[in-house]
């Protein structure tokens, strides 16, 4: 069992540790955010060990401070605007918006265009263990961290703002089921599963075209698919596969230039 004394001198250590990345490598902004978060953690757990104490000490008394912070936190949230559409004539709306005229096939004659790309591309050479290496416990806390706390959750109701919260308990156990995902390359079917709604944007509201839809996923998987994407996109620019004229989505080469050169 750890003490108090113990926690508050790793606390220290974690400090010092702190100062001193900050110091000699001020530029290295991983390693600074990767220090704070050993500080972060520490606290954390210091905070839980507290908490336990006094759950023990008084747990009507724990609980209803608990819910108080909890109620102070959340904030309330107005109910979604309702739509008129039948669900049948949205359906028929939205399945024939962005529908291919044709089933891509690689090997069928619609897909000689993408052939001759993939042909052009070679052999690799930058980055490769990126698509094989196992995942660290830093991806997932680096991911987490830029993650929007805000961001609304699934058909789960667990958002960011959860993960985030109890991140120190959470964070290896997210790593150890990405791993798993990623060794056996497969996503539990749940994982799948997206609330899709619906947004007015203007006009008539009996008129499908009015209505944007949004695909609420949940967190984890969104955590899961960040990390994809990153190794991806990794390497992807050190082999430079990606053509100059896509501009978004990528670390360096932004939008903006897209909108000086219109």
């Amino acid at each position: 069992r750890v003490t108090r004394n113990q926690r508050e001198h790793r606390l220290d250590e974690a400090l010092d540790d702190l100062e001193a990345t900050q110091q000699a490598t001020p530029d290295n902004r991983t390693a600074v955010r990767r220090a704070r978060r050993r500080v972060g953690r520490i606290r954390s757990s210091m905070a839980q060990q507290q908490l336990r104490q006094e759950f023990a000490r008084d747990e009507a008394k724990c609980v209803a401070r608990i819910l108080r912070t909890a109620s102070a936190e959340t904030a309330v949230e107005e109910p979604p605007e309702t739509c008129p559409i039948p669900a049948s004539a949205l359906h028929e709306h939205f399945a024939a918006v962005n529908t291919p005229r044709i089933n891509f096939l690689p090997g069928e004659a619609c897909g000689e265009q993408f052939r001759a790309a993939m042909a052009d591309i070679g052999t690799p050479t930058e980055q490769r263990d990126a698509l094989s290496d196992e995942l660290t416990v830093d991806e997932v806390e680096d991911q987490l961290v830029q993650a929007a706390a805000n961001s609304s959750p699934g058909h789960d109701g667990v958002g960011y703002d959860v993960y985030k919260k109890f991140a120190a308990q959470l964070v290896p156990l997210l790593h150890a089921a990405f791993q798993f995902c990623w060794s056996h390359g497969r996503v539990p079917a749940l994982w799948k599963v997206g609330y899709v709604r619906l947004i007015h944007k203007k006009g008539d509201p009996g008129d499908p075209a009015n209505w944007r839809p949004i695909c609420l996923q949940t967190a984890i998987y969104k955590l899961y698919s960040g990390l994809l994407a990153r190794r991806l996109s990794k390497y992807l620019e050190a082999n430079e596969l990606l053509p100059m004229a896509q501009k978004g989505f990528r670390a360096f080469n932004g939008c903006h230039e897209h909108n000086f050169v219109a």
